[in-house]
């Protein structure tokens, strides 16, 4: 009898759907899988395409900002119709239904950590907390970022709980073959996530602005809070021809991003495992990032990559970068070997099926 897996996800642009997603390329029979996409953003347009191709049933739960208590119970009663024999609950906000349905209905209720530790409110420590508590596993993508918790929740850290399973990409779909697709004659930097707080784009923007590279361009991927003040902090520094704003991005149409870009640049806050930065390392890009947690246990700079900390730093690593083709090719072939040693979505599906097998 296949058993009923339910993945509770964001359904906007980030690394949740990206996994989920992941998981559910790889051939299974004994799972009856069933998605809740939650949160304050829709479900991209391409995830509801893959669960029609897939005849994967999905519901779709909303929540207005700083809605929390209707949008839970929700997915309590949306658990509850289900009656899944597992739960994976890739959103912190989503923790306490699913741990409370699992205790009473004596489901296998496994948490995935996503959120980087040092970004963390009270809240979301008090969720990882409980979810250590409560849930049957949990999952951290690395093992840095398990020490932490490790370390943050002491004595209540359940070692036989904890799993390291990092992230896997599709190393077919997201590879070198068929790079170089820019045909502006321009060196081509890129980033993409979501336009959120926790990304530092305006750092970004203007470094690339004082970098003041005559033959460059910035794309920049995604949508989200804070695209108006991003586009406006671009008119205000004069280089509208020279940012552009994708927009939100199909897969296919990542992909093609990726392929055209020269070096693909991430600045962030903090990171738990960026899957951007793991598909353009997929791709063969050469990567500058922030020196960040999350990011520099990926990058290692001079090695891999360039990190930096400041404006400066990042704008020199810009002009480095534009000047040095045979660094960015040095960079480019580590970060594809680095992808093939660490990045496998096989074995990370490998793990996951362990899990729903026990």
């Amino acid at each position: 009898m296949a058993k009923k897996v339910v993945h509770i996800l964001y359904g906007g642009l980030g690394g949740h759907g990206q996994v989920v997603f992941t998981l559910l390329n790889q051939p299974s029979t004994d799972q009856n899988v069933h998605l809740i996409f939650y949160g304050v953003e829709s479900p991209l347009e391409e995830y509801i395409v893959k669960c029609n191709i897939k005849s994967i049933k999905y519901t779709t739960i909303s929540k207005s900002e700083g809605e929390y208590v209707k949008p839970l119970i929700q997915i309590y009663r949306q658990l509850k119709k289900i009656r899944p024999h597992i739960i994976f609950t890739h959103s912190s906000n989503a923790i306490l239904p699913s741990i409370l349905y699992a205790v009473f209905r004596r489901s296998n209720n496994i948490f995935v950590e996503h959120h980087a530790n040092h970004l963390k409110s009270l809240k979301e420590w008090f969720l990882s907390f409980n979810a250590m508590l409560f849930a049957n596993n949990v999952i951290f993508l690395s093992e840095p970022y398990r020490s932490e918790v490790k370390s943050k929740l002491g004595l209540f850290f359940n070692n036989r709980k904890a799993r390291v399973i990092p992230n896997g990409i599709d190393l077919k779909l997201f590879s070198p073959l068929g790079k170089n697709q820019n045909t502006t004659g321009k060196i081509v930097f890129g980033m993409a996530s979501r336009l959120a707080p926790t990304k530092d784009h305006k750092t970004l923007i203007k470094a690339f602005s004082d970098a003041n590279i005559n033959n460059a361009i910035l794309e920049i991927a995604g949508s989200g809070e804070t695209q108006s003040s991003l586009k406006q902090f671009v008119v205000n520094l004069d280089i509208s021809d020279k940012v552009i704003f994708t927009g939100m991005l199909s897969q296919d149409e990542l992909i093609t991003f990726f392929k055209r870009l020269d070096v693909y640049v991430h600045a962030s806050f903090g990171e738990t495992m960026s899957i951007a930065i793991a598909q353009a390392q997929a791709c063969g890009l050469p990567i500058i990032a922030s020196d960040v947690k999350g990011i520099n246990n990926v990058i290692h700079s001079g090695e891999n990559g360039i990190l930096f900390k400041t404006t400066m730093e990042l704008c020199e690593a810009l002009k480095k970068l534009t000047m040095d083709e045979s660094l960015r090719k040095n960079y480019a072939k580590a970060s594809r070997q680095y992808a093939i040693e660490n990045l496998s979505d096989e074995i990370m599906s490998k793990e996951y099926a362990k899990l729903i097998s026990q």
